[in-house]
């Protein structure tokens, strides 16, 4: 976490790791994430996270702020969510944008949610 650079990638980085390691997610998980689905509540966040191939296939994982702010995952989204809302175009704060920027600092959109139709 520490490692993740100074840009917004970095700061996108960070509560991905973090919240990952909350609810112990895979490699591909946070890839999917829609901003609408991490909300923030009074104790902490809620992660709708995708476990299978269609949007019915979701579990909420409860993520609480921890003590240490620099090593908080709700800390670490919301500085991220501010931080996109002043440093990239307003369609990537918007509720169904995705949460991924790739590796040259764009952003990028999230898997589908939907099942892809049959051959």
């Amino acid at each position: 976490m520490r490692a993740c650079p100074d840009g917004l990638a970095g700061a996108r980085d960070k509560p991905l790791i973090l919240t990952g390691f909350h609810y112990a997610s895979h490699a591909q998980d946070p890839a999917g994430l829609l901003a609408g689905d991490v909300t923030v509540h009074p104790r902490g966040l809620v992660v709708s996270v995708l476990t299978g191939k269609t949007k019915h296939s979701v579990r909420d994982a409860k993520i609480r702020y921890q003590q240490d702010p620099e090593i908080c995952p709700v800390r670490a989204w919301t500085a991220y969510r501010e931080r996109l809302t002043t440093e990239a175009a307003p369609r990537w704060s918007a509720p169904d944008a995705p949460v991924g920027i790739n590796r040259h600092g764009g952003v990028t959109r999230a898997w589908s949610r939907t099942p892809s139709p049959g051959p």
